[in-house]
């Protein structure tokens, strides 16, 4: 009889350590994302084939924030969008050796043991060119840098964590005949591809006829997102545990 309780009372403190273990946070455990993106258009010259400069040749440009997002659920769990965007509203006009800068960050840790996290930013710019000579081509020359990273990341047990990070940058004119830049780069932990970079200067020019404009966009999205969901042995052990725990429960009752 004393063996017997002795074995009751032995699967009962396993019970409660299985349970005690379920339902302990894992707090090193994280799913992690991380995206950035530099985007620089400069205006480095302007020449005239007849005309005057300063009256025939106009440029402006402006920038805007179009999407913010930063949530995140859990404890361990945060988020962030941070952005600088030069110029914002209202329209500026663009002198020689002027920069349009888009600036975005977005990062953020899913915790143990139910964490998520997202961060989202899109930006969009325009540079306006217009010709206003009655006679005479107007060249704009323009300098670009595009810059981004990408990574996705896990710690602990991660059988059921799923992190992803995206980046996109887009340059082309109303026309695409100037110029027309897209990069695309993405780091997920279901692809397996855990990061990616792009890096990526050049030039390109604008060549009007008077009374001709042009548009030129510039448009930036960066994302990414975390889960983090306890591994299936944690679950079943947790499971156990309830189970083994009810099940003494009754056996004290009695």
């Amino acid at each position: 009889m004393n063996l017997a309780i002795t074995l009751k009372n032995s699967l009962a403190a396993v019970a409660l350590c299985a349970f005690g273990i379920g339902i302990t946070p894992q707090a090193h455990a994280v799913a992690m994302y991380g995206a950035d993106a530099l985007v620089q258009v400069t205006l480095t010259g302007v020449s005239v084939s007849g005309g005057a400069l300063d009256t025939d040749a106009t440029a402006t440009y402006q920038n805007q924030l179009t999407g913010f997002d930063a949530t995140s659920t859990g404890l361990t769990s945060w988020a962030v969008a941070d952005l600088y965007l030069y110029p914002l509203h209202p329209v500026q006009d663009m002198k020689v050796f002027d920069t349009m800068e888009h600036d975005h960050i977005v990062f953020g840790e899913a915790g143990a043991s139910y964490g998520t996290a997202f961060s989202f930013l899109q930006s969009d710019g325009s540079i306006c060119l217009e010709n206003l000579a009655l006679t005479g081509t107007i060249t704009f020359d323009f300098e670009y840098l595009v810059r981004s990273n990408v990574s996705a990341g896990v710690t602990g047990d991660h059988v059921f964590a799923d992190a992803f990070a995206n980046a996109i940058i887009e340059i082309f004119d109303d026309s695409f005949a100037f110029v027309d830049i897209s990069r695309s780069i993405s780091a997920s932990l279901a692809s397996g591809v855990l990061n990616d970079s792009v890096n990526e200067p050049g030039t390109f020019s604008v060549m009007l006829e008077p009374g001709q404009s042009s548009y030129i966009s510039v448009l930036v999205n960066t994302s990414g997102g975390a889960t983090y969901v306890p591994e299936p042995a944690t679950l079943a052990l947790f499971s156990a545990g309830l189970i083994g725990f009810a099940a003494w429960r009754r056996r004290a009752a009695r």
